[in-house]
């Protein structure tokens, strides 16, 4: 009697659910969202394949897309029988997009493959068609696209597709214009450092062969035929001819970049006040940039119709207001050049008036899916580019948080007054601040290593003077130059941009605006990534899981330690990381652009932060002592010589764990030593060296990217 209650006792305590229930639920709550995860995966398969340090055959890319596909559509009709199919269907469809992004990128990689600039070239004569100038500041030099080249010395398969020269002066270039001149040329530059940003795979995506400046300015021999894309670079060119005359330097450089694109002829120490203030996605021609210009024709345009009663209560001017915004920002775009954050705002922009016209929610995850999948199947070199990362880690983000919010935000809206309308506006812009700034701080601290501390506030006070001021004056003038009036908009446009460079370099003259972080390692940001876009992508209670890759990818971030010891592709610069935090660099002459780039890897201030090797002498506390052919340095107990002279190099090797010499060692003179020498930096480009108790770690920039068609000298 006793045991049969116990049993029904027992029976009737509520049992949790199994391992299997759970998942099946989770799953089940994913229904109609797998559409979100079609970039992700396709993102993982582009990623993979530039991970690798090998080129692969395209074949077996071919083949699993091939395969899977159809799989894929034999097993369609019964994806819906049971969760066991429902959860194949899945894989099978995650696996499709990963093979097709990674077989994506190898089409990409042929279809652009062009010759690359095999070693220096400091004479020769140049022959090409400008295919894009850009202004470099108010002296009149200007950088120059070359295409459809003759280069002498130079057979046409060594030829590259473009190449890229600074002139010094640049007046009556036009694009489409052919000219001769004599110019330096060189290949475009590795890595400054393993794992540091690789201009030679970005110039390979940009068919960009070489790199170099003129020493003459270009004769104009004659010009190609011009077509749309010359006619919009010589309109771009006119507006920005037209606002150099009305707007003073340095204003005038920034409502250049908003009008034209043209975005080199800002001064560095504008541009860095906006990164260092969370201002530099008002100047990146991006989403906001096209959303203002949409939103500021949709209301000029329907406060223009809606002036006209008669017309205005018989037509629905806000669908013809809609068509409106759509046709600018398309306009804009191509006006300024369709570049990948401009191509996906301009993508989304239009899905939201086409919302407006049919009297739909516009924005929703489907919306930025499609158009990342659009992008990345067009363009998969955008997926490793900052650009693309942080708009769409942004609009995410966002959109995440106020398709939760929006039906109260409206309800605020509708019943609020003038005033609070105001103070919801505000109140809004700061919100959208702190959310993208969250969205987007790995990726800041990832590529940059450095976060805006004060972007709410820059962003409360900049933001208004742009959506009001700025944009619609700049809209206004693509009508009133023409007409000859742009002296009534321009001026107002600088105006506003005089502002806000006040404001940004206000924001960063104030303690701490910036923090800096030294990199973080590959496999850090990959897990941050991972449990953020796990966390914003499932639903259920499934999605707090990511808060494991999440945290464990930020403690790598946070104790990976940085390079104790960096060595330059040339070997000219030497420097290493203090235990102060400072940066102590042997030359501050050669190889200045690496040695600004290595600060800010290693977290340091470029300009304070730094300090060069004596000549003669040593820095007290630092373990650094230095004479004419060379210097010593003790660093986390190891012992290492830096020579600049091949005398005396028996004697550091007898001494030293590690020898870094600017000139070859022989292999029998330092033994056990290790030795990065002359060749060694020619043949890998730049190294970098961690000190780990009795271990070595040397990695270099050959190591780190293996052979590759985009990897050619590491050395320069």
């Amino acid at each position: 009697m006793r045991s049969a209650v116990l049993a029904r006792l027992f029976d009737s305590r509520p049992r949790l659910p199994s391992a299997r229930a759970l998942l099946l639920e989770e799953m089940a709550a994913q229904q109609g969202r797998l559409v979100y995860w079609l970039p992700v995966f396709l993102g993982c398969g582009i990623a993979a394949y530039f991970l690798l340090t090998v080129e692969p055959s395209i074949v077996p890319g071919v083949f699993s897309v091939l395969l899977i596909g159809s799989a894929i559509a034999v097993f369609w009709p019964f994806r819906n029988g049971s969760e066991r199919n429902l959860v194949t269907f899945a894989a099978l469809t995650g696996l499709f997009w990963v093979a097709l992004g990674f077989t994506a990128a190898q089409i990409r990689m042929d279809v652009l493959a062009a010759p690359v600039l095999g070693k220096e070239m400091r004479y020769a004569d140049v022959t090409g068609t400008i295919r894009d100038l850009d202004r470099l500041d108010e002296e009149g030099a200007v950088r120059m696209t070359l295409g459809n080249l003759l280069i002498e010395d130079l057979k046409p398969g060594e030829t590259p597709h473009l190449v890229r020269i600074k002139v010094h002066d640049g007046v009556g270039l036009r694009n489409g214009k052919r000219v001769k001149v004599l110019a330096g040329l060189h290949p475009p530059s590795p890595p400054v450092s393993p794992g540091a940003f690789d201009f030679q795979r970005y110039s390979f995506f940009k068919r960009l062969g070489a790199v170099g400046f003129a020493y003459n300015r270009p004769e104009i021999v004659g010009a190609d035929k011009s077509g749309v894309r010359e006619l919009l670079d010589n309109l771009r060119q006119s507006v920005a001819e037209r606002v150099a005359a009305r707007v003073a330097w340095p204003d005038g450089a920034i409502v250049t970049a908003l009008s034209t694109g043209e975005v080199a002829a800002i001064p560095e120490e504008d541009m860095e006040a906006m990164r260092e203030a969370g201002l530099a996605h008002l100047l990146a021609l991006s989403g906001m940039n096209v959303g203002m210009i949409a939103a500021c024709v949709f209301f000029l345009s329907r406060l223009l119709m809606a002036a006209f009663p008669g017309f205005a209560l018989r037509h629905p001017i806000k669908k013809y207001a809609a068509v409106f915004g759509l046709l600018a920002a398309i306009g804009y775009t191509l006006f300024v050049g369709a570049n990948v954050p401009a191509v996906r705002a301009v993508l989304m922009t239009g899905v939201v008036m086409i919302a407006i016209m049919l009297d739909r929610w516009a924005l929703s995850l489907r919306l930025v899916a499609l158009s990342a999948l659009a992008i990345l199947l067009v363009s998969p070199e955008a997926l490793v580019g900052a650009s693309f990362q942080m708009s769409f880690a942004a609009v995410t983000a966002l959109i995440c948080f106020y398709e939760s919010v929006h039906i109260k935000v409206k309800e605020l809206y509708q019943a609020a007054g003038w005033f609070r309308r105001g103070a919801l506006y505000i109140l809004g812009v700061c919100v959208t601040t702190i959310i993208a700034t969250g969205a987007t701080a790995p990726f800041s601290l990832f590529h940059f290593q450095q976060l805006a501390m004060y972007g709410v506030l820059a962003n409360a006070l900049a933001v208004p003077i742009m959506s009001f001021m700025v944009m619609p004056f700049i809209v206004l003038s693509y009508i009133t130059i023409p007409l000859g009036l742009d002296f009534l908009t321009l001026p107002v446009a600088g105006l506003g941009v005089e502002w806000t460079r006040a404001i940004a370099h206000w924001t960063t003259g104030m303690d701490g605006a910036v923090w800096l972080v030294p990199g973080w390692p590959v496999s850090a940001f990959a897990l941050v990534l991972s449990g953020s876009l796990f966390m914003l992508l499932w639903r259920g209670r499934l999605r707090f899981a990511g808060l494991v890759p999440l945290v464990f990818g930020a403690g790598i971030a946070v104790s990976s330690p940085p390079p104790d010891l960096l060595v330059s592709s040339s070997g000219r610069l030497v420097a290493f990381r203090g235990s102060d935090g400072e940066l102590y660099a042997s030359t501050l002459r050669s190889d200045r652009f690496d040695r600004e780039n290595w600060a800010r890897q290693l977290g340091v201030d470029e300009e304070s932060g730094v300090t060069r090797w004596p000549a003669e002498g040593k820095i007290e506390g630092r373990g650094l002592v230095c004479g004419e052919l060379g210097c010593r340095l003790e660093l986390k107990g190891r012992r290492i010589a830096v020579r600049f002279s091949p005398y005396g190099l028996s004697e550091d090797c007898a001494w030293a764990d590690l020898v870094v010499s600017r000139e070859p060692v022989k292999p029998w003179l330092c033994g056990e030593t290790a030795v990065i020498d002359r060749f060694d930096v020619w043949r890998d480009g730049a190294h970098s060296v961690r000190l780990s108790g009795d271990e070595i770690v040397v990695h270099t920039v050959a190591e780190e990217r293996g052979q590759r068609p985009w990897t050619g000298s590491n050395s320069r």
